[in-house]
Formats: structure tokens, sequence, C-alpha cells
């Protein structure tokens, strides 16, 4: 399969012609529809417990005129004034498939929500002739949608789905002998042994990764593997498992992953860990580069672009090349993000395969906008994207957001400055506070760190 490297500077645009399609005739969503009855389905519901109330496609959005479109379910006007007025985003590249503010099921609602509205009103149908369906996991309701307009899907929704599988991309990966961590994969905890792991490593750390996770939940960390009692491993599992799955299913079909820690490895040391983007065709893998992913006990917190990341990403994305040829040969068509760990042992740097994902990433959005700052003002750029709450006591996160920004303002000059992309403005996560991701782009990764202190410390006030 071909590789190639590019950049996203145009966001949804780029990525719809990497993909082979036309922008002006391509519909994007960001969607984690399942069949309802799905244990997967309701594992992801439970995990992100249905707050994350603001659409992160909007990150993606292009700024030129009949770009490709995003559609969108829960959404603020303000906030979508507020991305045109600055230049972020051409708001005519928005598709809003619901006008009401009843809080469901949010990410699973945008899939049901175009199918309805496309079988409701005939000029939406219309409108969306001819459109192909991008959804970051695909549901039956797309391809229904899609036929709905005369148009079409990228794959069918069930072999999409186990492209986010860890357990399918550890057995791939041995399959093609793509750089993975070393490691095992389970199904059903009963089938669950450690005389390998311990014969081979024995005093190693371990990681227990189940295959339904969201920014590290479901994460279990163990501490010299060759001192565990293999039974008290299988109850820690079984525990974080309940949280997710009934007994039966986690004894005999849960999927999940025994994986070395390789920092605990002798003279080794992980000096990165970076999500490398790109977009995979039949026949074409584009590499788009990647973004540091900051972890705290094992949870995802953030994602920078720093020195360390230009310095390491060139290593992550080559050693990524034939993961994402052999994802690509399995028959995936679309967006997907490797996490990538840089080590270093015995002054040799090595990158490995940790976790697949079928869709845009948290880094993503931050690697646009790195991009676009890139192609605006022809240097390299540096970026942090990181999550905090937003005080607000009157319910206007915007007007809470420009406050705490004061002078940090993203320029759609230079696409230098901070930006919100992700706010849950219909639910608060505590009284009078609200999650919020933010992206700030500058020149130094010195200036934007400094920057972004700034605006956190507003809210500690």
């Amino acid at each position: 399969m071909k590789i190639q490297y590019k950049s996203f500077p145009n966001g949804l645009d780029d990525i719809a012609i990497y993909l082979g399609l036309n922008p002006a005739k391509t519909l994007f969503m960001h969607s984690t529809s399942f069949d309802q009855n799905d244990p997967k389905y309701i594992a992801r519901k439970k995990i992100t417990g249905g707050k994350m109330l603001y659409a992160e496609i909007l990150s993606y959005v292009s700024n030129k005129p009949n770009g490709a479109k995003a559609a969108i379910c829960y959404y603020n006007d303000d906030y979508l004034n507020y991305y045109h007025e600055i230049g972020f985003l051409n708001k005519d590249n928005i598709i809003k498939v619901y006008d009401g503010n009843e809080i469901t099921f949010p990410y699973n609602s945008v899939s049901m929500m175009l199918n309805k509205k496309l079988k409701e009103d005939d000029g939406f149908r219309k409108q969306l002739e001819g459109y192909t369906i991008v959804s970051s996991y695909l549901s039956e309701e797309d391809v229904e949608s899609a036929k709905l307009v005369n148009g079409k899907v990228l794959m069918i929704p069930y072999e999409q789905e186990k492209f986010n599988s860890k357990h399918f991309f550890r057995t791939l990966g041995k399959k093609h002998n793509f750089s993975i961590v070393p490691g095992l994969e389970f199904k059903g905890l009963e089938n669950f042994d450690m005389t390998e792991i311990k014969k081979n490593y024995p005093n190693s750390n371990i990681w227990i990764k189940l295959d339904a996770q969201s920014s590290g939940s479901g994460n279990l960390f163990f501490e010299n593997v060759g001192n565990l009692s293999e039974q008290y491993v299988k109850d820690q599992i079984r525990e974080i498992g309940l949280k997710l799955y009934d007994d039966d299913y986690i004894q005999k079909n849960m999927p999940f992953m025994l994986e070395l820690d390789l920092a605990s490895l002798e003279n080794a040391e992980i000096v990165e860990n970076i999500g490398i983007n790109a977009v995979i065709t039949p026949d074409l893998v584009t590499i788009l580069g990647g973004t540091s992913q900051t972890v705290k006990d094992g949870k995802y917190i953030g994602s920078c672009v720093s020195e360390s990341t230009y310095e390491y990403v060139d290593v992550a994305a080559k050693a990524s090349e034939e993961a994402f040829a052999a994802i690509g040969s399995a028959g995936y068509y679309g967006f997907m993000t490797i996490d990538m760990l840089v080590v270093k042992q015995n002054d040799e740097i090595k990158a490995y395969a940790i976790d697949p994902n079928a869709r845009f990433s948290a880094g993503t959005m931050l690697l646009k906008n790195i991009h676009l700052a890139d192609v605006k003002n022809n240097i390299k750029s540096y970026g942090i994207s990181y999550t905090n709450l937003l005080c607000c006591e009157d319910n206007n996160t915007l007007e809470a957001f420009k406050k705490a920004a004061d002078g940090l303002f993203y320029d759609k000059n230079t696409g230098f400055g901070i930006v919100p992309v992700l706010v849950n403005d219909l639910m608060p996560l505590q009284p009078n506070k609200y999650y919020l991701k933010s992206v700030l782009v500058d020149e130094k990764y010195e200036d934007a760190l400094e920057k972004f202190e700034k605006f956190k410390e507003y809210f500690r006030r």
C-alpha cells in the first residue's frame, strides 16, 4: 500500500480530498452509535456518562465557502457565531439536525437525529442529495440515511467497528508483524493466563486494558508481574469489568489485553507518547503527523506539540506505517489515529503501537490548528490542548471563556491564540462548572504553556 505525508490545514476539506471525495458533497459527523443491545454500546454509554454535549466535530470545519459539511445535534448559537466571527470556521458548512434541547444520550444522537430529519423533511433530503456520509462510528441508520439522499457510506457498519478494538489490533499486529507492545490478548476472563508474561518478564510491570474504554478508563496497572497472584489480577479485572458488563459476558466473551509496561524494562525510558493521525483509503495511507499525549495514571488528560514532539514524531510516524497499511489491507476506509509509545533503551530508540482509534481523536483538533498556523505563518508552530472546569454562575459559558481568555484570543490572520473546542454547556458536571477543552497555538511552545497557565489561573481566583 502506498504511503504519503500531508497536512490538513483546511480540516474536513482536506480529509475529504485524502479520502478521495468531493468536499462539497461530503457530510462528516462525530457519533458513537452502536446497536442499542450491544454490550460495547452500553459500556461506551456508561464510560462517557452522556455529558459531552457540545459537538467536537466543529473543531475540523473548514472556514471556506461551500466546504465539507459537519452534522451536529446539540449546539450553542453563540459559539457558532463566535467561531464564524473569528474566522475559525464558516457556519454555512454546519448542518443542524436537531433544534430542541432535550438531553438524551448525545454521542448517539447525531446519527438518529439526521436519519429522523431526512425522513421528515423533503427539502432537507434534497439539500444533501448525493452526499457521502462519514461517521466516527457507522450505524445502520447512517446506511439508511445515505440511501435516502442517493449517497453512500465508506464502509459497512459491522466491518468498521472492529477497527476500534485493541484486541483485533493486537491480533492484526502479530499477523503482519508490525511493532506492538509485548503482551497478550484474551476473550473471556476464564481464558486469562499470565504464565508466558511471568516467564519472559518476571521483574516488569504490566497494564490490563479493557477493549471498551475511553481516555484511560478501564485500565489497570500492576507492579512486578513475577510476584503477582493470577487470581488477584483476575479479581481486579472482574471488578472493573462489572462496571460495564454482566458477569457472564466478562467470564466468557469480554475482550481485554495484558501489555508490558515498557518503562519498567531495564535501562528503558518512555520519551514520548504520540498519537499519529492518518487517512486510509483502499490503496493509500496519508499520514498527517502527530501530537504528544499527556497521560496521568494511565488516563489521557491533554495533548501538545512541543520540541520533544518534533524530535520524535518522525520515528513514531515511520513505525506506524506498517500498522496503518495492515489496517487498510484489512478493509478499513476512513480516518484513523494510532497511539505510539517512543521508547529509549540502551541508547536505541524504537516506537511501539499501543492503541487504535478509528475516528478523530482528542489530539486531532490540536493538529489541525497547528497545521493551519504553519501555513499562515510559514513556520513550525507549537500548541497545547487541555481540559479544565469552566466556572460560570450565569450559564453563559462563552462570556466566561472570553473573560478568562482576555488578551489570548484566536487570531484568524496568524492562527495563534486560544479557542474553545468542546464545551458541555447544556449539563454542568458540577453546580456552575462545565467541562471545557481548549486549544492554544503559538510560535513557541514555552509561550503556549505560559499563556495557557494564564488562562487557567483565571478560574483559580
